[in-house]
């Protein structure tokens, strides 16, 4: 059974990864694995719940969640085997500040309204599995930033898109990922996240995410965790892309061709689906 075989192989992974870190002494290394085994023993009972209740929504919802966690899980294997710090604890520091000051100078939070009732992104990214001038909507974002894997419901739809579109394709359930510059990523990289199933590649979602974090949770936004967006309610979430290139294919990489046609298509449709999500929202408080 997949439920079973993804639970089974997140224990796993969590206890090998903390014994390797104890093995190797790795004091820097930011992995809680009681914290996440938590995590996972939580998904694990939603999961059989929701099989017993017949509830597919909340069901798909969990061996989503599970996925990002075992993908999580992976990378950070992938980063304890490949990565090597060589830096002085002087470059360390610096390097630290000047990331943070990277985060305050792109987080933008709005301070002049009553009430905040949707946080909704929209920008273009590369896709690893789709064509230019289709749509992609995640809902789940890898931000290379911060190094967390963020967890959320996605208040925007295919079916929000589609009405919309006339030549390209609405993907949704995607995973995305948030680098710091798209034209630093080579074939290699990008491989190494496609097998963990992460096809959408942006620079937009991971700094928004990290600020609607810490508007739903009086604190500064963690570092290299499982963020799980999924129960707040103080506002809903709407995250959308359009594909500008395909970094896998030599014919449409980025700024090699125009957008044309499909992609005003796929631009505008995400900004119809937006505006049109808000309005609904509105008329439903007001009536």
């Amino acid at each position: 059974m997949k439920f079973e075989g993804i639970v089974g192989e997140c224990f796993y992974l969590n206890q090998y990864i903390d014994t390797l870190q104890d093995q190797r002494n790795l004091v820097g290394l930011k992995h809680n694995a009681a914290e996440l085994n938590k995590a996972i023993n939580t998904q694990r009972i939603q999961g059989e719940q929701a099989f017993a209740q017949g509830d597919q929504a909340d069901y798909a919802n969990v061996l989503v969640a599970l996925d990002a966690i075992r993908d999580h899980l992976n990378l950070l294997h992938y980063k304890m085997v490949h990565d090597q710090d060589t830096r002085s604890e002087s470059e360390k520091a610096e390097s630290m500040v000047k990331g943070t000051l990277e985060e305050i100078e792109n987080i933008e939070v709005v301070c002049s309204v009553d009430e905040l009732r949707g946080i909704y992104i929209m920008g273009k990214a590369a896709t690893l599995n789709g064509r230019v001038g289709d749509v992609m909507i995640s809902k789940v974002v890898h931000d290379e930033h911060s190094a967390n894997t963020f967890l959320f419901r996605n208040a925007l739809t295919a079916a929000d898109v589609q009405p919309f579109m006339t030549h390209g394709t609405v993907l949704d359930n995607q995973k995305a990922l948030t680098v710091r510059s798209a034209f630093l990523q080579n074939r290699e990289y990008m491989d190494v996240f496609y097998r963990e199933g992460y096809t959408v590649m942006e620079m937009e979602s991971g700094p928004y995410l990290s600020a609607a974090y810490e508007i739903a949770e009086p604190r500064r936004h963690p570092k290299d965790e499982i963020v799980s967006l999924v129960d707040q309610n103080s506002f809903e979430l709407g995250v959308i892309h359009y594909a500008s290139d395909t970094p896998y294919s030599r014919r449409q990489s980025l700024l090699s061709k125009s957008l044309s046609y499909f992609g005003m298509e796929s631009t505008y449709g995400a900004a119809a689906a937006i505006a049109q999500r808000i309005f609904k929202n509105e008329i439903a408080r007001l009536t």
